[in-house]
Parts: C-alpha cells; structure tokens; sequence
C-alpha cells in the first residue's frame, strides 16, 4: 500500500493548484488525497472449502416410563326452577366436597366450569327449568390418596373422567436418560458409515433432538356414574396407571473426511 506525505499545510497545497483556492477546499483535497490509495484494493476472495461427502441418519432411544400422575375430574349437575336455589345446592354440595379434599395434602385440589344457565327444549325454545353444574379437579402422585378422595366424594359429586400421565418432573428426567442414549447411538452410526467408506474422520455438519410422549400403556380408566349409582358406590375404583412410552429422536447429517 503506498502512503503519501504532505510537507505543507492543506492551505499551501490550494495556493499551488488556485491562487482563490480555500482553506476549506484545501482540506477536502487532502482527505481524497488520503483516500485515493484505498480505492485500488480489491478483498481477496476466501480459498473454497472442499466438501467432502454428506449421509443423513437417525438414532431413536424409547423406554416405557410409569404413569406417576393421576387427574380426576368429578362434577356436581343439578336441575331446578329456581337459578338461585340452584346455584345455592351447587355451593353447598362443593362446600362439602371441598371438606373431604382440602385436609388431604398430597391431593392438588381445583374448582372450575362453574355454570348455571336455563334449559331449552327440543325446538330450541326455553322451558322453565334451569342446568347448574361445578367441576373439581384432582391431581396427585398418591393413588391411594386419589382412591380414598374418591370412595368419599361418590356420594355428592359424579365421577366425569379419570387419567393417567408422566408427572413432569419423570418426565424431565427419563427426557435426558433418552438424550443421552439417542446421541450416543448417533456417533456409533456416524462411525461406522466413517469406517465403512474408509474415510479418515468425519464432523457433524447439522442435528436436530425431539422428545416424544407417546400413547400410554395399561390400564387408562374413564368412568362415567349417574348421580343414582354414585349415592350407593361403596368403594373407590382400583387404580392401576400404567406406563407412557417416552422416545428420544436425533437427525442429522455428517461429512467424511479423508484428510
């Protein structure tokens, strides 16, 4: 790169040129002067990488995990002419069931889809009577707990569903067991594509993990009772929870190297 060197001051270097030259001008001479040498470079461009050849591959690790986590949804659906009376059976008998639960600590306890509207015939005309209906929710890990809330609360609310899931927390946990397996089962096949084309090594060019919670195993009880068949229940239901399989996917590509 050339430099230049000015021996006089801009203002000089104008009188040379113009004896009406600036001050002003003489210094915008000199900053083209400076730039003037910039202009002829030219980047250079970036030697090309070689790309040497490119396989897409999987690797799948799955395990059954225990359904740890129970949801049960139980309801209070009541019909009257009075709303306000209604309304006040509906409190009452959540009040109550809200009694039996709330000493239970290891029960997650929730009240919701609180409704009380009027009914309407087959014509779509609105008759006299009126629909109230409450749910209460329950999530646990201690199934015996779930049985005993249950055998207690048949006799005032209706059973509406009863699930079985992985608890977040087991999930996390078997999540990253997976993982690990899935990666591990990558670079294994990673490798043998190396060996088998003989190259010399090989680098991961791109990969992608998934986690998958797939359709639970076992027993997955829903039940469904009539306020008349919930009032002579005298026991809970027997709970089994079954298993979910959890599955770990990583795709991706790699490219051999031979040098």
């Amino acid at each position: 790169m050339k430099h230049f060197t000015l021996s006089a001051p801009p203002a000089a270097l104008a009188g040379r040129f113009s004896p009406r030259f600036s001050g002003l001008q003489g210094a915008a001479l000199m900053v083209v002067l400076f730039l003037v040498p910039f202009t002829g470079v030219r980047a250079q461009p970036d030697t090309a990488v070689a790309v040497g050849p490119r396989y897409s591959l999987s690797a799948v690790a799955s395990d059954q995990i225990d359904n740890d986590r129970l949801v049960v949804t139980l309801a209070v659906q009541l019909e009257g002419e009075a709303p306000r009376v209604l309304a006040q059976r509906i409190d009452q008998a959540m009040n109550e069931a809200l009694a039996i639960v709330e000493p239970m600590t290891s029960l997650q306890v929730q009240t919701r889809g609180y409704r009380v509207s009027p009914v309407f015939d087959a014509k779509g005309e609105r008759t006299t009577r009126w629909r109230g209906s409450q749910q209460l929710e329950l999530q646990t890990g201690d199934f015996t707990a779930a049985t005993a809330a249950i055998e207690q609360l048949q006799g005032i609310l209706q059973m509406q569903d009863l699930r079985f899931s992985v608890a977040p927390e087991t999930l996390a946990r078997a999540s990253d067991r997976l993982i690990v397996e899935a990666l591990q089962q990558f670079d294994a096949r990673a490798q043998l594509i190396t060996r088998t084309t003989g190259a010399l090594t090989h680098r991961v060019v791109d990969a992608d993990v998934s986690t998958e919670e797939g359709i639970g195993y076992g027993p997955q009880p829903r039940l469904s009772m009539r306020a008349s068949d919930s009032r002579v229940a005298e026991a809970g239901p027997a709970l089994a929870g079954g298993s979910t399989r959890v599955s770990v996917s990583v795709r991706g590509r790699i490219e051999t190297i031979d040098d």
